[in-house]
């Protein structure tokens, strides 16, 4: 006999089965939707399951790309040499430019004449947020690093250090075991400093190495080297030609309209390839800041904001990657340099230096890569079709952005000493060396031979 008693429990049965069956059905309709992230170590492994949606694909924005939104260089995995018990980890020998930084004083002043000429000629017109906007920094911030690249700095010396504690390196500075060389350029130190802060149990003790301007041809050779200077750095045709050229093509011109568009300017207003590469870099600067997306970008969409990301590499390509033999052949004293303090920490390694770290620029970076053989495009050219533009090898956010760095590991491994090679925090390979994913030591030499041998007064001289 049914009382009110019985039909409570029965109420509550179904309530209680509903949530369960609806989660169940969500789950068998929607599994792609359930993402495991896993943290491995040689001691432990941690899963933890969470419902999300799949993240967006990170949007590259050339040298301007924040660090965690780096695209990974190359898809295949090397086992590290950490696995093998054999190997024993005897010194970081790494290059890392600085964190993200707020916009140059000139690219600062073109933002900000835009935006006046925006909110002052067609107030009414433009999108609402446009009317009322105002850059959260000014002009004294300009080329400092920003807090975003205090922390993504404090992240790299973080992780290093949790390596060094696992294959146990001693985290104490001393100046015989470690060395934190910056360049004269204010952010750079600053990275210096928030990597180091983040590395060392004693960081107050660091004694941080830097050359005067003029004299530093390891870590400023582009500044340093008159040829180079003369035939790419100034030489607006050479260094531009690409670009100009893009800027010249229908892609261009539909790359205006879709701007002006998204602008709600006049039919009959002005807008030039200028005003939108500077309304671009308002927008790459907001994400590499602040991680905002809801400005400047919000005028672009997602195809745009890939072919300015290509527009930015035909630059850089022909100013610091493989446009031009010189480009890339002055980084050979800082080769050089790395491999010899490695072959010094071969030679000795109970008091040799662990720990090698500098702190540079783009243009540090970008032309050590490629004369490491990494850089493999042909040439890079504004008429490339998409498909061209998606599988291009010289992609200045999987090689240089925000903290970039390149790090060379080397191992004592029984009788051999081994060399792997790091391009931000990933093994890749060397392409000389074959499919075991190491060199050694002599290996290194004699691939790198040039560098070792070459002449950067002579080869430099005008």
């Amino acid at each position: 006999m049914e009382t009110p008693r019985t039909r409570y429990l029965g109420l509550m049965r179904i309530v209680s089965i509903v949530p369960v069956t609806c989660m169940l059905l969500f789950a068998s309709l929607n599994w792609r939707l359930v993402l495991d992230y896993v943290c491995m170590d040689r001691e432990a492994l941690f899963i933890v399951r969470r419902w999300t949606l799949p993240a967006p694909a990170p949007t590259p924005f050339s040298t301007k790309t924040r660090y965690d939104a780096a695209l990974p260089f190359e898809p295949q995995s090397l086992d590290d040499l950490r696995s093998l018990p054999q190997c024993k980890l005897v010194q970081m020998n790494a290059l890392l430019r600085h964190g993200t930084r707020y916009p140059m004083a000139p690219e600062f002043a073109k933002m900000q004449d835009v935006l006046v000429w925006l909110q002052s000629t067609f107030h009414d017109d433009v999108p609402g947020w446009l009317q009322a906007y105002n850059f959260s920094y000014d002009a004294h911030a300009a080329e400092g690093l920003a807090p975003a690249g205090i922390h993504e700095l404090t992240g790299l010396g973080q992780r290093a250090g949790r390596l060094a504690d696992l294959v146990g390196l001693s985290r104490d500075y001393t100046p015989e075991r470690y060395v934190i060389e910056h360049t004269h350029v204010a952010r750079t130190k600053a990275s210096a400093i928030a990597f180091a802060n983040a590395y060392f149990t004693n960081a107050s003790s660091v004694a941080y190495v830097v050359k005067p301007a003029g004299e530093d041809i390891e870590l400023r050779f582009f500044d340093n080297c008159p040829r180079y200077l003369r035939d790419v750095r100034n030489n607006k045709t050479a260094m531009t030609i690409e670009t100009k050229r893009f800027e010249a093509s229908a892609r261009a011109q539909e790359l205006l309209t879709e701007l002006h568009r998204s602008l709600q300017l006049p039919p009959t207003a002005p807008l030039s390839f200028s005003e939108l590469k500077t309304i671009y870099d308002a927008c790459s600067y907001e994400v590499a800041l602040f991680h905002d997306r809801r400005t400047w970008c919000r005028l672009f969409s997602a195809k745009a904001l890939g072919l300015l990301d290509f527009h930015a590499d035909l630059k850089k390509y022909y100013e610091c990657g493989t446009g031009y033999a010189i480009d890339y052949a002055i980084a050979a004293p800082l080769l050089a340099h790395m491999l010899r303090t490695m072959e010094a920490a071969a030679s000795n390694p109970s008091s040799g230096v662990v720990g090698y770290f500098r702190f540079a620029h783009a243009e540090t970076l970008l032309p050590l890569v490629c004369l490491l053989g990494l850089c493999t495009d042909t040439k890079l050219r504004a008429a490339f079709d998409d498909d061209e533009i998606a599988q291009r090898v010289f992609r200045v956010a999987a090689i240089s952005p925000f903290g970039g760095n390149v790090a060379f590991h080397l191992f004592a491994c029984g009788g051999e000493h081994r060399v792997q090679l790091l391009l931000n925090e990933r093994l890749v390979r060397l392409p000389s060396c074959g499919e075991k994913g190491y060199c050694t030591l002599p290996e290194l030499r004699t691939i790198y031979a040039t560098a070792l041998t070459f002449n950067f007064t002579e080869h430099c001289r005008v």
